[in-house]
């Protein structure tokens, strides 16, 4: 009795489905060169920074007027009964 083993037949793997082309169009890498050769800028690190920290600022407001025109929402609805 001969111990022979056929070689395994391993169903092939499925192939990948082609991807989209990326959203950045090739962007990306472009940027992370700029900002790799920019950051060793003390004067641009600040600038970007200072822009970031506008940027969230602009943000807040527009979250803080939802939440006022939530608040307001919520005090005109319904009915004040005055109990005795």
């Amino acid at each position: 009795m001969s111990d022979e083993t056929e070689p395994s037949s391993r169903p092939e793997a499925p192939k990948a489905a082609p991807r989209p082309p990326c959203l950045c169009m090739g962007l990306g890498p472009e940027l992370t060169q700029l900002i790799a050769k920019l950051a060793g800028n003390d004067d641009v690190c600040q600038q970007v920074r200072s822009a970031w920290v506008d940027v969230l600022k602009a943000v807040q407001v527009l979250i803080n007027a939802h939440i006022e025109s939530l608040t307001r929402e919520s005090e005109t609805k319904g009915t004040r009964l005055t109990v005795e």
